[in-house]
């Protein structure tokens, strides 16, 4: 649903999802064998809302706010998945004993410890609960020949997994980030610009995939374990830019 108020001052959008899937692929990074691996998850319920809205007052031209909210709630509907590095049969590695055909007594000890987990009801992995970026920009013409921009922008993230497997140990904790962005300009086409540009300017990094060292880990599936080294792929850190840009219409006059 879209919409504006106030003659078009305000523009707003309103998105609601609603996703349901089967046979879905998921890929895990396996410790023991340094690979790539894709297995089906079985089925995953997605639904969520998304809000945006930006605000341009005519009192104030060149003025622009925006802001974005996202709601969305992710559970897996059908998951046996493979168990985390260190993961104990008390933590819920309790299901596939790795030689089924041996007596039940071995299950879950060193010779027979169990591989798998339900992980039917948790969350998807990368999938944070809300989201929201925010921004304010202003664009002003000093003469006809120079202009200038200046603009700041803002993103959350909630709490998410970064691994298919759920280690607790390898959950990214809620964050923010900032940017900002001032530019000198040649008029309204814009011939040319000079751009300085900061990204992450609180240089707050945060884990993008995560998995474990599996041969740090010891015991997996069984009722003793040691917790593995986990890693992690971490973000961009702050970041600092200055770009020119030149039009062909600069070089034709």
């Amino acid at each position: 649903m879209k919409g504006y108020l106030a003659g078009r001052q305000v523009l707003f959008d309103l998105v609601g999802y609603y996703y349901k899937y089967s046979g879905l692929q998921l890929s895990r990074y396996d410790n023991a064998s340094f690979t790539q691996l894709t297995q089906n998850a079985g089925g995953a319920k997605i639904q969520g809302l998304e809000f945006s809205t930006t605000i341009r007052p005519n009192q104030l031209r060149g003025l622009a706010l925006n802001a974005a909210l996202a709601y969305n709630h992710s559970r897996y509907t059908n998951f046996i998945g493979g168990c985390y590095a260190g993961q104990a049969i008390a933590a819920g590695c309790n299901l596939n004993p790795r030689s089924p055909g041996l007596p039940a007594s071995t299950y879950g000890t060193a010779a027979n410890p169990y591989q798998d987990q339900d992980q039917t009801g948790q969350r998807l992995f990368r999938a944070p609960r809300f989201g929201l970026t925010a921004g304010i920009g202003y664009d002003h013409a000093f003469t006809d020949g120079l202009g200038g921009t200046i603009a700041l922008d803002t993103a959350y993230s909630s709490s998410y997994v970064t691994q298919t497997e759920a280690n607790p140990l390898n959950r990214q904790g809620r964050y923010w980030q900032l940017n900002g962005t001032v530019t000198l300009n040649g008029g309204p086409n814009k011939p040319w610009e000079v751009a300085l540009i900061g990204r992450n300017l609180t240089n707050k990094l945060y884990v993008v995939a995560g998995s474990v060292v599996g041969s740090t880990a010891t015991g997996t599936g069984t009722a003793v374990t040691r917790q593995g080294d986990v890693l992690g792929t971490a973000s961009a850190p702050r970041a600092i830019t200055l770009q020119v840009t030149l039009k062909d219409s600069l070089l034709r006059r």
